[in-house]
Order: C-alpha cells, then structure tokens, then sequence
C-alpha cells in the first residue's frame, strides 16, 4: 500500500512517482517463513524429559512382566512387554505435548503475545497486507494498510504515527472503520453498535473468497509462469542439486506477473472496503 514518493526528473524539469523500495515486502515475507517453523511443542525438549523419565526415573520397570505390579527391581534375565513398553510411552508423550500446549497458549501467548500478533504488527508497520491461500478460492486475509504517509521514513515518524494512532488521532487499524452493520455471524443477529462495531471496525484478519475470475487470473499469469521455471530448473540442474542450492533467482516476466496480481489484489481489497456493507 505503499504510495511513492514525489521526486525530479531527470533534468530537473517537473516532479514524477519514484520507486517504491521492496526492503519492506522482502521482511515481511522472510518473517513469514520463519513463522512455518512455530510450533506448541518442543521436540528436543520432549525427548530430554521422556529419557529422563523412561531411564532416569525407571519408569520402563512398569513394563516388566513380573507378579508385583509396584516391584521396580530390575531381576536378572526379567522379561519386558513390548505392548506396556510402548503404551507407557505414548501416555508420557501425550502428557508432555499436553503440558507444552498449555503452557504456551495459557501463559506465553497470553502474556508475553502470539506471534501471529506480532507479524500483523510488523504488517502494519511496514504498509503491507498478506494473503494466504488454503484452497483454491479461499484462504486469509491480513489487513496491514496503514495512515502514515511513508511507511518508509524515520523512527521519529514511526513513533509520531504510533502516538497519534495511541491518542485516537487517526483512523483504526482494521479493514473497515466505520462499520455499523449487521453481524449476525458473530452477535447473533444484534446489530454491531458499541463493543462489538468496535472490535470489528479494529479487526486485521478475515476469511477470504476469491472469485473464479481472480483466481484464473492468477493461475495463468503468475502460478503457470512459477510452476514452469520450477519444471525447467528441475530440468536443467536436477531435482538434487535444486533441493542443495535452492532455486534460481526469478525471470523478469514472474516479477512483472507478481505485480499485475499484487495490483488485481489491491483492487479487490479496495471495492470490498468500498462495499463492505454486502462483503464483510
């Protein structure tokens, strides 16, 4: 959403739209490959505690097939049941990823924030919006457009900006601010006035259809454009040596294609915020 700055043309004759850097785009997608690796559990920490407990608490002596259901002993030539072996095991797995989903989503998330929050943070800060699809026409809409003039500009700007957002000065960070309507989804056909506009006329996230037509057009102008330079890297440099080095820089036609649909996009995001009554 970032406008461009007003600058000379060469010659010094009349001003004309610069560039508009892509540092900002580049962070928000690097920050969102680094979130496909969150997770509620701990791997390595879930194996530390279950050899703690399998080995360094003798709980493998409950399967020994003994007459003494309470003798931990380890006997000579005593057998084992592979069957209590593994069922002690799965309910020590289940009890340790139980406690670290509680634990993260009780008290981490709760007080030290999601970090799902933190990326629409970082979306708004930066002036971008993202879309996630799931499916073929639908998938997750994250409103990032902001009221600052230039997203890139000084921390001083920035901050000013925040204050003013913290004052009540400027408008709301959600997609539609001034939504009154009717949100019988959510309120159960109350109409939104008070608490509830509120939280809507904030909201960053939504569910997203994506009409057949925008979808085909994506399909033949960015998708078929990314899937053939796959298919002739593969091609050329071998599927191995492509999964060691990574893939090639992109073609100027994909980055051109990506920036038809980023723009059919802003189309589409802008005629829901223009008709939000009947869209949202």
């Amino acid at each position: 959403w970032e406008k461009p700055r007003r600058i000379l043309a060469k010659g010094g004759g009349r001003e004309e739209a610069g560039p508009v850097s892509a540092w900002r785009g580049l962070l928000v997608a690097n920050e969102w490959n680094e979130l496909q690796t969150a997770r509620l559990t701990y791997p390595c920490l879930t194996l530390i505690f279950m050899v703690f407990i399998i080995e360094g608490a003798n709980m493998k002596a409950a399967a020994y097939i003994n007459s003494d259901q309470h003798d931990y002993n380890i006997y000579q030539n005593i057998q084992q049941s592979m069957l209590l072996r593994f069922a002690i095991a799965a309910v020590w797995f289940f009890i340790l990823g139980l406690a670290q989903v509680l634990f993260k989503t009780l008290i981490v998330h709760r007080f030290a924030g999601h970090p799902l929050h933190s990326y629409i943070d970082l979306l708004f800060l930066a002036n971008t919006s993202a879309i996630i699809l799931d499916d073929r026409h639908s998938g997750y809409y994250l409103h990032g457009r902001n009221q600052m003039h230039h997203s890139d500009t000084t921390l001083e700007d920035l901050n000013g900006s925040l204050l003013r957002e913290d004052e009540g000065l400027v408008a709301g960070r959600g997609l539609v601010s001034n939504y009154t309507g009717s949100v019988a989804g959510i309120t159960g056909n109350i109409l939104a006035s008070g608490p509830d506009a509120a939280a809507l006329n904030d909201n960053q996230t939504f569910l997203m259809f994506v009409s057949p037509e925008l979808r085909r057009k994506y399909d033949s102008q960015l998708l078929t454009l990314v899937e053939q330079a796959a298919q002739e890297q593969r091609i050329n440099k071998g599927a191995v040596t492509t999964a060691v080095r990574g893939p090639t820089r992109p073609r100027s036609s994909a980055i051109s294609a990506s920036s038809t649909i980023a723009e059919a996009f802003k189309q589409a995001i802008d005629e829901v915020e223009r008709n939000h009554s009947t869209q949202v």
